[in-house]
Protein backbone atom coordinates (compact mmCIF):
# COMPACT_ATOMS: atom_id res chain seq x y z
CA UNK A 1 0.00 0.00 0.00
CA UNK A 2 1.46 3.30 -1.34
CA UNK A 3 1.29 6.16 1.22
CA UNK A 4 2.78 10.02 0.99
CA UNK A 5 5.60 9.27 3.49
CA UNK A 6 6.51 5.66 2.70
CA UNK A 7 4.68 2.07 2.40
CA UNK A 8 2.37 0.61 4.53
CA UNK A 9 2.37 -3.88 4.60
CA UNK A 10 -0.53 -5.44 5.57
CA UNK A 11 -0.16 -9.16 6.87
CA UNK A 12 -2.78 -11.41 7.40
CA UNK A 13 -2.28 -14.45 8.86
CA UNK A 14 -5.01 -16.88 9.00
CA UNK A 15 -3.54 -19.54 11.01
CA UNK A 16 -6.55 -21.99 10.90
CA UNK A 17 -9.17 -19.41 10.90
CA UNK A 18 -10.79 -20.06 7.43
CA UNK A 19 -10.82 -23.34 8.21
CA UNK A 20 -12.77 -22.84 11.95
CA UNK A 21 -14.75 -20.42 10.08
CA UNK A 22 -16.07 -23.49 8.09
CA UNK A 23 -17.59 -25.31 11.24
CA UNK A 24 -21.07 -24.73 11.56
CA UNK A 25 -21.18 -25.26 15.43
CA UNK A 26 -17.73 -23.21 16.08
CA UNK A 27 -17.63 -20.49 13.79
CA UNK A 28 -18.60 -18.23 16.41
CA UNK A 29 -15.30 -18.16 18.65
CA UNK A 30 -13.92 -16.05 15.82
CA UNK A 31 -15.49 -13.45 17.45
CA UNK A 32 -13.65 -13.43 20.65
CA UNK A 33 -11.76 -10.10 21.66
CA UNK A 34 -9.98 -11.76 24.28
CA UNK A 35 -11.13 -9.71 27.19
CA UNK A 36 -10.81 -12.31 29.73
CA UNK A 37 -14.21 -12.24 31.06
CA UNK A 38 -15.27 -16.22 30.68
CA UNK A 39 -11.82 -16.51 32.65
CA UNK A 40 -12.61 -14.32 35.62
CA UNK A 41 -16.22 -16.50 35.79
CA UNK A 42 -15.12 -19.78 35.07
CA UNK A 43 -14.94 -22.27 38.57
CA UNK A 44 -12.30 -24.47 36.68
CA UNK A 45 -9.81 -21.30 35.20
CA UNK A 46 -10.12 -19.94 39.00
CA UNK A 47 -8.91 -22.87 40.81
CA UNK A 48 -6.46 -24.50 38.51
CA UNK A 49 -4.78 -21.21 36.60
CA UNK A 50 -3.88 -21.01 33.09
CA UNK A 51 -1.14 -23.25 32.92
CA UNK A 52 -3.43 -26.59 34.13
CA UNK A 53 -4.44 -26.65 30.41
CA UNK A 54 -1.58 -27.22 28.86
CA UNK A 55 -1.96 -24.48 25.80
CA UNK A 56 -1.92 -21.39 24.23
CA UNK A 57 -5.43 -20.11 25.00
CA UNK A 58 -6.52 -21.25 28.40
CA UNK A 59 -9.98 -20.68 30.20
CA UNK A 60 -13.66 -21.65 28.96
CA UNK A 61 -12.71 -19.96 25.55
CA UNK A 62 -9.41 -22.04 24.89
CA UNK A 63 -11.14 -25.30 25.32
CA UNK A 64 -13.53 -24.04 22.54
CA UNK A 65 -10.47 -22.86 21.07
CA UNK A 66 -8.03 -25.44 20.92
CA UNK A 67 -9.47 -28.42 19.75
CA UNK A 68 -9.32 -26.67 16.01
CA UNK A 69 -5.57 -26.60 15.90
CA UNK A 70 -5.52 -30.25 16.93
CA UNK A 71 -8.43 -32.44 18.18
CA UNK A 72 -6.18 -35.45 19.35
CA UNK A 73 -3.58 -32.82 21.23
CA UNK A 74 -6.26 -31.08 22.89
CA UNK A 75 -9.04 -33.98 23.47
CA UNK A 76 -8.61 -33.68 27.23
CA UNK A 77 -9.03 -30.21 27.55
CA UNK A 78 -12.81 -29.93 26.84
CA UNK A 79 -13.23 -31.72 29.67
CA UNK A 80 -11.68 -28.87 32.12
CA UNK A 81 -15.87 -27.61 32.16
CA UNK A 82 -18.34 -27.80 34.61
CA UNK A 83 -21.20 -26.48 31.91
CA UNK A 84 -22.44 -24.36 34.50
CA UNK A 85 -22.44 -21.89 31.74
CA UNK A 86 -21.30 -18.65 33.37
CA UNK A 87 -18.84 -18.28 30.59
CA UNK A 88 -21.80 -17.26 27.96
CA UNK A 89 -23.73 -15.38 30.39
CA UNK A 90 -20.78 -12.87 30.76
CA UNK A 91 -19.35 -13.35 27.22
CA UNK A 92 -19.65 -9.84 25.45
CA UNK A 93 -20.26 -10.55 22.00
CA UNK A 94 -22.46 -13.44 23.24
CA UNK A 95 -20.26 -16.67 22.21
CA UNK A 96 -22.10 -19.72 23.01
CA UNK A 97 -19.18 -21.45 25.21
CA UNK A 98 -20.99 -23.93 27.29
CA UNK A 99 -22.80 -25.20 24.45
CA UNK A 100 -19.69 -25.29 22.44
CA UNK A 101 -17.64 -27.07 25.02
CA UNK A 102 -20.42 -29.45 24.90
CA UNK A 103 -20.80 -30.39 21.44
CA UNK A 104 -16.87 -30.63 20.82
CA UNK A 105 -17.08 -33.06 24.23
CA UNK A 106 -19.75 -35.31 21.33
CA UNK A 107 -17.08 -34.59 18.58
CA UNK A 108 -14.11 -36.23 20.74
CA UNK A 109 -16.60 -39.19 21.14
CA UNK A 110 -17.32 -39.67 17.86
CA UNK A 111 -13.70 -39.74 16.34
CA UNK A 112 -12.82 -41.69 19.88
CA UNK A 113 -10.03 -39.30 20.40
CA UNK A 114 -11.01 -40.09 23.97
CA UNK A 115 -8.26 -41.49 25.91
CA UNK A 116 -8.79 -45.09 27.22
CA UNK A 117 -9.04 -44.18 31.17
CA UNK A 118 -11.59 -41.29 30.13
CA UNK A 119 -13.60 -43.76 28.55
CA UNK A 120 -13.77 -45.97 31.40
CA UNK A 121 -14.39 -43.44 33.74
CA UNK A 122 -16.64 -41.69 32.23
CA UNK A 123 -18.77 -45.18 31.46
CA UNK A 124 -18.63 -46.28 35.44
CA UNK A 125 -20.23 -42.55 36.36
CA UNK A 126 -22.48 -43.39 34.04
CA UNK A 127 -23.63 -46.37 35.60
CA UNK A 128 -23.49 -44.41 39.12
CA UNK A 129 -25.12 -41.89 38.62
CA UNK A 130 -28.06 -43.07 36.31
CA UNK A 131 -28.98 -45.16 39.61
CA UNK A 132 -30.29 -43.31 42.60
CA UNK A 133 -29.56 -46.61 45.08
CA UNK A 134 -25.93 -46.88 43.88
CA UNK A 135 -25.41 -42.77 43.79
CA UNK A 136 -26.67 -42.65 47.49
CA UNK A 137 -24.45 -45.55 48.55
CA UNK A 138 -21.48 -43.92 46.78
CA UNK A 139 -21.46 -40.66 48.92
CA UNK A 140 -20.46 -41.79 52.26
CA UNK A 141 -18.22 -44.48 50.88
CA UNK A 142 -15.89 -41.95 48.69
CA UNK A 143 -15.94 -39.76 51.80
CA UNK A 144 -14.80 -42.46 53.78
CA UNK A 145 -12.16 -43.04 51.20
CA UNK A 146 -10.41 -40.18 50.38
CA UNK A 147 -9.49 -40.05 54.23
CA UNK A 148 -8.44 -43.46 54.14
CA UNK A 149 -6.77 -44.58 51.05
CA UNK A 150 -2.64 -44.04 50.96
CA UNK A 151 -1.76 -40.98 49.45
CA UNK A 152 -0.52 -42.80 45.82
CA UNK A 153 -4.11 -43.93 45.23
CA UNK A 154 -5.07 -40.52 44.44
CA UNK A 155 -1.95 -38.74 43.44
CA UNK A 156 -0.40 -40.44 40.87
CA UNK A 157 -0.38 -40.76 36.99
CA UNK A 158 -3.76 -41.19 36.33
CA UNK A 159 -4.97 -38.43 37.90
CA UNK A 160 -4.17 -35.42 36.64
CA UNK A 161 -5.19 -33.46 39.24
CA UNK A 162 -2.74 -34.72 41.85
CA UNK A 163 -0.15 -35.61 39.01
CA UNK A 164 3.59 -34.18 40.45
CA UNK A 165 2.22 -33.88 44.01
CA UNK A 166 5.72 -34.47 45.87
CA UNK A 167 4.58 -33.60 49.49
CA UNK A 168 1.32 -32.22 51.41
CA UNK A 169 3.30 -29.45 51.85
CA UNK A 170 2.30 -26.48 50.29
CA UNK A 171 2.82 -26.00 46.75
CA UNK A 172 5.18 -22.69 46.71
CA UNK A 173 7.63 -24.68 49.12
CA UNK A 174 8.23 -27.14 46.07
CA UNK A 175 8.64 -23.93 43.39
CA UNK A 176 11.99 -22.66 42.79
CA UNK A 177 11.90 -18.74 43.62
CA UNK A 178 11.56 -16.59 40.93
CA UNK A 179 12.85 -13.69 42.79
CA UNK A 180 15.26 -13.12 45.73
CA UNK A 181 12.83 -13.41 49.53
CA UNK A 182 14.68 -11.15 51.08
CA UNK A 183 13.51 -7.43 50.36
CA UNK A 184 15.47 -5.03 48.67
CA UNK A 185 15.51 -0.97 49.46
CA UNK A 186 16.09 1.03 46.52
CA UNK A 187 17.84 4.72 46.82
CA UNK A 188 15.88 4.15 50.49
CA UNK A 189 12.79 4.13 48.97
CA UNK A 190 10.32 1.15 48.87
CA UNK A 191 11.13 -2.99 48.23
CA UNK A 192 11.92 -3.50 44.87
CA UNK A 193 9.20 -6.23 43.61
CA UNK A 194 9.21 -8.78 41.59
CA UNK A 195 7.95 -6.77 38.40
CA UNK A 196 10.88 -4.62 39.31
CA UNK A 197 13.32 -6.69 38.71
CA UNK A 198 12.20 -8.36 35.97
CA UNK A 199 12.35 -4.90 34.19
CA UNK A 200 15.60 -4.30 35.54
CA UNK A 201 16.89 -7.02 33.80
CA UNK A 202 15.00 -6.29 30.81
CA UNK A 203 16.94 -2.95 30.83
CA UNK A 204 20.66 -4.24 31.83
CA UNK A 205 20.37 -6.94 28.87
CA UNK A 206 18.65 -5.33 26.02
CA UNK A 207 20.93 -4.63 22.82
CA UNK A 208 22.86 -0.97 23.09
CA UNK A 209 22.20 0.10 19.51
CA UNK A 210 23.49 3.33 18.55
CA UNK A 211 20.84 4.31 15.74
CA UNK A 212 17.40 6.46 15.33
CA UNK A 213 14.04 4.95 15.61
CA UNK A 214 12.56 4.71 13.06
CA UNK A 215 9.83 7.42 11.76
CA UNK A 216 6.68 6.66 12.36
CA UNK A 217 3.49 8.10 10.55
CA UNK A 218 0.54 9.22 11.95
CA UNK A 219 -1.07 8.56 8.52
CA UNK A 220 -3.84 11.61 8.90
CA UNK A 221 -3.67 13.56 5.93
CA UNK A 222 -6.93 12.97 5.41
CA UNK A 223 -8.85 13.56 8.80
CA UNK A 224 -12.57 14.06 9.01
CA UNK A 225 -13.94 17.31 9.13
CA UNK A 226 -16.11 16.52 12.34
CA UNK A 227 -14.09 14.00 14.46
CA UNK A 228 -17.56 13.47 17.17
CA UNK A 229 -19.50 12.65 13.84
CA UNK A 230 -16.68 10.14 12.97
CA UNK A 231 -16.88 8.70 16.09
CA UNK A 232 -20.31 8.16 16.52
CA UNK A 233 -20.74 6.82 12.95
CA UNK A 234 -18.32 3.99 13.55
CA UNK A 235 -19.86 3.38 17.23
CA UNK A 236 -23.04 3.01 15.91
CA UNK A 237 -21.52 0.52 12.93
CA UNK A 238 -19.97 -1.53 15.91
CA UNK A 239 -23.74 -1.86 17.39
CA UNK A 240 -23.34 0.85 20.10
CA UNK A 241 -25.48 4.06 20.77
CA UNK A 242 -24.52 7.40 20.56
CA UNK A 243 -26.78 9.71 22.98
CA UNK A 244 -26.63 13.20 21.74
CA UNK A 245 -26.14 15.43 24.40
CA UNK A 246 -29.89 17.44 25.53
CA UNK A 247 -30.74 20.53 25.08
CA UNK A 248 -30.22 22.26 28.86
CA UNK A 249 -29.13 19.40 30.30
CA UNK A 250 -26.08 16.90 28.80
CA UNK A 251 -26.91 13.91 30.85
CA UNK A 252 -30.53 14.12 30.10
CA UNK A 253 -30.37 10.97 28.16
CA UNK A 254 -27.99 9.21 30.21
CA UNK A 255 -30.64 10.00 33.11
CA UNK A 256 -33.11 8.64 30.96
CA UNK A 257 -31.61 5.31 30.19
CA UNK A 258 -31.27 4.64 33.82
CA UNK A 259 -34.85 6.14 34.82
CA UNK A 260 -35.99 2.06 35.30
CA UNK A 261 -32.64 0.40 35.58
CA UNK A 262 -32.47 -1.83 38.83
CA UNK A 263 -28.48 -2.02 39.66
CA UNK A 264 -26.61 1.19 38.72
CA UNK A 265 -22.95 1.66 39.29
CA UNK A 266 -21.35 5.11 38.43
CA UNK A 267 -18.19 5.92 38.91
CA UNK A 268 -18.38 9.11 37.88
CA UNK A 269 -19.85 12.08 39.80
CA UNK A 270 -21.96 13.43 37.23
CA UNK A 271 -24.01 10.30 37.50
CA UNK A 272 -25.51 9.27 40.73
CA UNK A 273 -25.72 5.33 40.97
CA UNK A 274 -27.11 2.56 43.63
CA UNK A 275 -23.90 0.37 43.87
CA UNK A 276 -20.99 1.85 45.61
CA UNK A 277 -17.24 1.11 44.65
CA UNK A 278 -15.20 1.19 47.50
CA UNK A 279 -11.94 -0.03 49.23
CA UNK A 280 -13.25 -3.59 49.50
CA UNK A 281 -15.41 -3.89 46.28
CA UNK A 282 -14.49 -7.29 44.74
CA UNK A 283 -14.52 -7.78 40.62
CA UNK A 284 -17.16 -10.51 41.08
CA UNK A 285 -19.31 -7.88 43.66
CA UNK A 286 -20.58 -6.40 39.68
CA UNK A 287 -22.04 -9.21 38.62
CA UNK A 288 -25.28 -8.48 39.17
CA UNK A 289 -25.19 -4.52 37.75
CA UNK A 290 -27.33 -3.68 34.89
CA UNK A 291 -25.63 -0.55 34.20
CA UNK A 292 -22.07 0.77 34.29
CA UNK A 293 -21.46 4.35 33.82
CA UNK A 294 -17.53 4.94 33.76
CA UNK A 295 -15.48 8.28 31.69
CA UNK A 296 -13.32 7.29 28.99
CA UNK A 297 -9.65 8.82 28.65
CA UNK A 298 -10.32 8.99 25.07
CA UNK A 299 -11.65 7.68 22.03
CA UNK A 300 -10.59 6.62 18.24
CA UNK A 301 -12.64 8.25 15.52
CA UNK A 302 -11.23 5.72 12.94
CA UNK A 303 -12.63 2.67 14.79
CA UNK A 304 -15.40 3.61 17.55
CA UNK A 305 -13.70 2.87 19.83
CA UNK A 306 -13.02 4.20 23.94
CA UNK A 307 -9.70 3.83 26.09
CA UNK A 308 -10.95 3.18 29.84
CA UNK A 309 -8.14 3.29 32.08
CA UNK A 310 -7.64 1.91 36.05
CA UNK A 311 -8.20 5.41 37.18
CA UNK A 312 -11.35 5.95 35.38
CA UNK A 313 -13.01 2.01 36.22
CA UNK A 314 -12.03 1.83 39.73
CA UNK A 315 -12.57 -2.30 39.41
CA UNK A 316 -11.53 -3.50 35.80
CA UNK A 317 -14.69 -5.58 35.73
CA UNK A 318 -17.12 -2.72 35.97
CA UNK A 319 -16.48 -2.18 32.25
CA UNK A 320 -17.34 -5.94 30.94
CA UNK A 321 -19.56 -7.45 33.85
CA UNK A 322 -22.62 -4.68 33.83
CA UNK A 323 -24.73 -5.48 30.83
CA UNK A 324 -25.13 -2.23 29.79
CA UNK A 325 -21.92 0.52 29.89
CA UNK A 326 -22.64 4.18 29.65
CA UNK A 327 -19.36 6.19 28.60
CA UNK A 328 -18.98 9.70 28.98
CA UNK A 329 -16.50 10.89 26.75
CA UNK A 330 -15.29 14.97 26.18
CA UNK A 331 -15.49 15.36 22.26
CA UNK A 332 -12.04 17.06 22.73
CA UNK A 333 -10.65 13.73 24.11
CA UNK A 334 -11.16 12.52 20.84
CA UNK A 335 -8.17 11.51 18.39
CA UNK A 336 -8.41 10.39 14.64
CA UNK A 337 -6.89 6.96 14.64
CA UNK A 338 -4.64 4.36 16.10
CA UNK A 339 -1.53 5.75 14.71
CA UNK A 340 -2.62 8.95 16.79
CA UNK A 341 -3.96 6.91 19.68
CA UNK A 342 -0.48 5.34 20.86
CA UNK A 343 1.07 8.62 20.86
CA UNK A 344 -0.89 9.53 24.16
CA UNK A 345 0.23 9.07 27.72
CA UNK A 346 -2.13 6.78 28.83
Amino acid sequence: MQHSRGEMHVVLVDNGRSERLGMEQFWSSLKCIRCGACMNTCPVFRRSGGLSYGATYAGPIGVILDPTFSARKYSKVVFSSTLNGSCTNVCPVKINIHEQIAAWRKVMSETHELPLMKKAMMKAAGMLLSSPKLYRAALPLADSALRILPRWVVYNRLNTWGRGARSAARAQADLPPMVSRKPRERCGAEAMTARDDILAAVRAHAPKLDRPDPMVPLFDDNPPGDLLAAFGTMLEQMGGEFLHPGAGDALGPVRAKLADARVVCSHVPEVAGNRIIGPDTKPADLADVDYGVVRAAFAVAETGSVCLTDEYLGVNTLGYLPQHLIVLLDPADIVINIHRAYRRPE
